[in-house]
């Protein structure tokens, strides 16, 4: 790790392998947390400055990402192992409410949209309203960006492939992080309606798309 002028570099070790979830809250950081490809075997806990580690939710199989509301104190996770034998949910993406608060909730019953119904889910970000967007990992064209709201699933941009990371900018456009068939990796910009508006780095193995 090199810092520059003005940060402070102080690592934290955890009490597990982290997981895919590493999101700034408030008094600590999100992480996810859990052995890889689990049934139920995933979590995510708030790990204070001190790393004293309290447990947000239970109950994931493979965390891809989390994003987190600062202003209506939720945190929101994907997970794309539904299918593990064992598993009670998956494959969606799930919204913990009071997250600031560690509420040890189950991933089971917090699902913003029905399980099995994101198979593929990646990348999770929210837009300037606090809107929803995720990313979908499918492949050879299959992959996708759609957005979430009021419990349905609404696709945005389609015919990509291994769709990842995602953010919004600060003018409100989307980036789209992408892993090919060539398996290199490109970043794209897209209007919030899903209009492709240039290629910020253009395909490349110097780089990756997971987020």
């Amino acid at each position: 790790v090199s810092t520059g002028p003005g940060f402070i570099y102080t690592p934290l070790l955890t009490s597990d392998l982290t997981q895919s979830c590493v999101q700034a809250g408030p008094g600590g950081t999100f992480v996810g947390q859990g052995p890889g490809f689990t049934a139920n075997g995933q979590r995510v806990v708030l790990v204070s400055e001190s790393g004293v580690e309290s447990v947000v939710a239970t109950g994931f199989n493979s965390i891809s990402d989390c994003v987190y509301d600062a202003v209506t104190d939720t945190l929101y996770v994907t997970d794309n192992s539904g299918e593990l034998a064992g598993a009670v949910t998956g494959d969606t993406v799930f919204a913990i409410a009071a997250a600031s608060s560690a509420p040890g909730a189950t991933a089971a019953g917090n699902e913003l949209v029905i399980a099995g119904s994101l198979p593929f889910a990646a990348g999770v970000t929210l837009d300037a309203a606090g809107d929803v967007y995720v990313s979908s990992s499918g492949g050879g064209g299959a992959g996708e960006v759609a957005k979430i709201a009021a419990g349905a699933i609404m696709p945005i941009i389609a015919g990509l492939d291994f769709a990842s990371g995602i953010a919004f900018d600060a003018a409100g456009d989307l980036l789209v992080a992408e892993t090919l068939v060539s398996f290199d990796s490109r970043v794209t910009r897209w209007s919030a309606e899903g209009s492709l508006l240039d290629e910020v780095a253009a395909p490349s193995f110097d780089f990756g798309s997971y987020d």
